[in-house]
């Protein structure tokens, strides 16, 4: 019975922490960290590193997004880690999730910045699936 009660309460903790997508515009105030407003309101963010580059990419300035993660409170959202790819853009009705292209080497990252090999910045190359998966 005592191992019973302890799956149940490690199950609970494990569903409590599932991630869950937070939707909105995408807000980069100058000298400030990037929010989310929905509704009117604006959500403060907590990411990795990774995860920042990407909501700071001024090509993303004003964008419909969708975030996974969990809220802390009704302020404050905690990304998911950048290995979940937890930043997507809505477009024309559809999710795409936020990738990066080098158009020279054909290499895709999920960071913009200059690509790794050739040292061109990447583009912007929002898609339905990820070649990983």
């Amino acid at each position: 019975m005592l191992r019973i009660l302890g799956f149940v309460a490690l199950a609970s903790v494990a569903f409590a922490q599932s991630p869950s997508p937070l939707r909105g515009k995408l807000i980069q105030p100058p000298d400030k960290d990037p929010v989310i407003e929905v509704n009117g309101r604006r959500v403060a963010i907590e990411a990795d590193e990774d995860t920042w580059q990407v909501l700071r990419d001024e090509r993303l300035a004003g964008a419909d997004v969708q975030l996974l993660g969990n809220a802390k409170d009704a302020d404050h959202f905690t990304v998911s880690g950048t290995y979940l790819h937890p930043v997507s853009v809505w477009r024309d009705g559809k999710r795409l999730y936020v990738t990066y292209w080098c158009d020279v080497c054909y290499i895709r990252t999920y960071v913009p910045g200059k690509c790794w090999c050739c040292q061109k910045y990447t583009l912007l190359d929002p898609r339905e699936e990820l070649d990983d998966r």
